[in-house]
């Protein structure tokens, strides 16, 4: 049918409408979808055979987008949430270690801010703070629950009180623009009241300065937060990362230290990520170091593997009480550019003078769809 030139003209008015929207929208939905299975043998013996989310990330969704104020000026934010994908349950993303406890819809970023590429970026709310950003920068295993980094460093955040919190509530937080290969960031975390509920965890400073050039990426990070609500010490997280491309291998390091780590009562436990007990570290003081390469094989495949130690030390008797050492394997087979199949195996010692020795050993593989 020959279209009138009436109907020709209002169809080309309503084309411009709906094109001039789609220009001024730009909000985005993302999501991480991410499971897999895991063995788990403890002192040689099989303790766990389990399905479960989020290995190399934790699944989620969320939005996410930015405005154009004019003058290089933009209006920034971003919502996310977690779930487990095994069960479709609520996951939080935070460890026994954050106060106060986070049941909110979008408990893992919650924030609006600006940027401009001169000035720098703000973010208000709730998000990743600069430690964190840093965190698994070095890391082997695609920084996964896969690595022996993430299973014995103390200065990660899978270990309840004994990590460091990610995530702060309240959080003013600047990233500078990046002058020559440097850029820095700093967060401050607002408890609001250190001495009630609404203090805590999320009550502390947070800080990193990265360097990224060519083949070479280096960073150092630091963050304090208070132990316990109303409490006055504060324990303290430094990590040094550093890695270099050499085109046919990446190599990785990284170095952590803690400080001022509160005791873990004798009777209480851990629990791990992959479920089982972790005797807790009867110490103050945590030095650990971890070395990494991944090599990729071809462009779908690439291999990774990584060696960790950790050591804690009492603070006042100056002894070694706890010494854990990590060694992992494993592989990522690209599919598309938003799926790919990963696995590895993993297994570390620990040697504690105060109770038991253990031998863990784990054999995962997942897959990780992103729309």
């Amino acid at each position: 049918m020959k279209m009138t030139k009436k109907q020709i003209a209002l169809t080309a008015a309503l084309l411009a409408l709906v094109g001039s929207a789609s220009a001024q929208s730009n909000v985005t939905l993302y999501g991480i979808l991410d499971v897999y299975y895991a063995n788990l043998a403890v002192d040689g013996k099989a303790t766990l055979n389990k399905l479960d989310s989020g290995a190399v990330n934790q699944s989620r969704w969320g939005m996410k987008g930015s405005e154009d104020l004019g003058g290089g000026l933009k209006a920034n934010f971003e919502l996310a949430a977690g779930f487990s994908m095994d069960t479709g349950a609520a996951d939080n993303g935070t460890s026994a270690n954050t106060l106060p406890a986070v049941s909110a819809a979008f408990s893992r970023q919650s924030w609006v801010g600006f940027s401009s590429d001169s000035l720098g970026a703000v973010r208000l709310g709730r998000t990743y703070t600069p430690f964190d950003d840093q965190n698994g920068a070095a890391d082997g295993l695609f920084d996964s629950k896969l690595s022996a980094q993430r299973q014995i460093f103390r200065t990660a955040d899978l270990y309840g009180s004994q990590g460091y919190t990610s995530n702060f509530n309240n959080m003013v937080y600047y990233q500078a623009p990046r002058f020559a290969g440097f850029s820095a960031a700093v967060a401050f975390g607002l408890g609001e009241d250190a001495s009630t509920t609404l203090g805590g965890a999320s009550h502390g400073t947070s800080m990193n300065v990265t360097y990224a050039n060519g083949p070479l990426a280096a960073g150092v990070a630091y963050q304090t937060q208070v132990v316990a609500v109303g409490g006055a010490q504060s324990k303290d997280f430094t990590r040094v990362n550093a890695a270099y491309d050499f085109g046919v291998a990446k190599l990785k390091g990284s170095f952590g230290k803690a400080a001022n780590l509160p005791n873990a009562p004798a009777t209480s436990t851990t629990v791990a990520p992959f479920g089982f007990g972790d005797a807790p570290v009867a110490g103050n003081d945590v030095s650990e170091y971890s070395v990494a390469v991944d090599y990729p094989v071809s462009a779908a495949l690439t291999l990774s593997a990584n060696v960790a130690k950790s050591t804690a030390s009492d603070q006042a008797l100056l002894n070694k009480i706890d010494n854990r050492t990590g060694y992992a394997l494993g592989a990522s087979y690209t599919l598309s550019k938003r799926t790919f199949l990963y696995g590895g195996y993993m297994t570390n010692t620990a040697t504690n003078a105060a109770g038991t020795d253990t031998a863990t050993r784990l054999v995962a593989a997942g897959v990780q769809h992103r729309f």
